[in-house]
């Protein structure tokens, strides 16, 4: 019958579980503007596995930044907050548009040895980048075939300004498409868009003429997925010169002509020998053909 009297201890629990890192941005279903920062919050204070403190001067060596396209890593600054919970990887310029980068960290542990294993997430970076627009003819082309096709070529998919798609029924209206320049006389065509959105391609209706000047336009009415709209844009070219020169004999045919008088043989164009060297005063003679009567006369 000697009963004990009440009594209790307090004690604590081994901590056995590891840390948890959330990566801020979290993943790549939502991109992040270009300017962002990247954080890693810890689910309770991190030292390294050899139990010596994180800080601002070795922190850095933990951490991976890189796009996922190439593997070229992203330079950074690295922080770790005063209660070892936070780190923040500050890029030492903003980041591509566009791209998907890669953010890792290798293994740390907390106060009680619980070692995190190294751990990785990826987040996207908001296209802010307008299509790269490409001309074919290229701008101030010369000796472009009369039956050419002109091309624009863009880098990414494009769409309407008001979000909806191109297609061979909407795209010529986008085009301006002229002789000399944009306040020229209109020249006929059908264009088309291709199955990715990338490539517009201009059908004449008619050829060209010769030595025919260009012009192709396109106004800032085309945008990425990303509402990123082109500037409008521009390109002239020059047709090559299909046509031979013409010429002019002129003499004076008269019963009374003077005897020594000159026949003179003027081109519509400059003229060259065939064989593409210049013609001069001691070879040009030798093109001349000067017979009395007709062509079966003598010389």
């Amino acid at each position: 019958d000697n009963a004990i009297s009440a009594s209790s201890i307090t004690f604590t629990a081994a901590d056995s579980t590891a840390p948890t890192v959330a990566f801020v941005p979290p993943d790549a279903s939502n991109c992040v503007p270009i300017s962002s920062n990247v954080s890693l919050t810890f689910s309770e204070a991190v030292r390294n596995p050899d139990d010596s403190a994180i800080t601002d001067s070795n922190v850095g060596s933990l951490i991976t930044l890189e796009y996922t396209s190439d593997g070229s890593p992203v330079a950074f600054t690295a922080t770790i907050n005063s209660a070892k919970t936070v780190i923040t990887v500050n890029p030492d310029s903003d980041f591509v548009s566009g791209q998907v980068v890669n953010v890792a960290i290798e293994s740390v542990e907390d106060l009680s040895d619980n070692a995190m294993s190294a751990t990785s997430g990826t987040f996207c970076v908001v296209d802010s980048t307008a299509p790269v627009l490409t001309f074919s003819p290229a701008n101030s082309s010369t000796m472009v075939a009369e039956d050419t096709d002109i091309i624009l070529t863009f880098d990414e998919e494009i769409r309407l300004t008001n979000d909806s798609a191109l297609n061979n029924t909407n795209v010529d209206s986008l085009i301006t498409l002229k002789d000399t320049n944009g306040s020229g006389v209109d020249i006929a065509f059908d264009a088309t868009i291709d199955s990715d959105n990338k490539v517009i391609t201009i059908d004449l209706v008619s050829d060209l003429s010769s030595n025919q000047i260009v012009y192709v336009a396109i106004g800032a009415t085309v945008e990425d997925s990303y509402n990123n709209a082109i500037t409008a844009a521009s390109a002239t070219f020059t047709t090559g010169d299909s046509l031979p020169p013409t010429v002019i004999i002129e003499a004076v045919i008269t019963a009374s002509i003077a005897t020594d008088s000159n026949i003179t043989f003027t081109f519509s164009e400059a003229v060259r020998n065939l064989d593409n060297s210049a013609l001069t005063d001691s070879n040009v003679g030798s093109l001349i053909t000067l017979k009395d009567t007709d062509a079966n006369g003598s010389d």
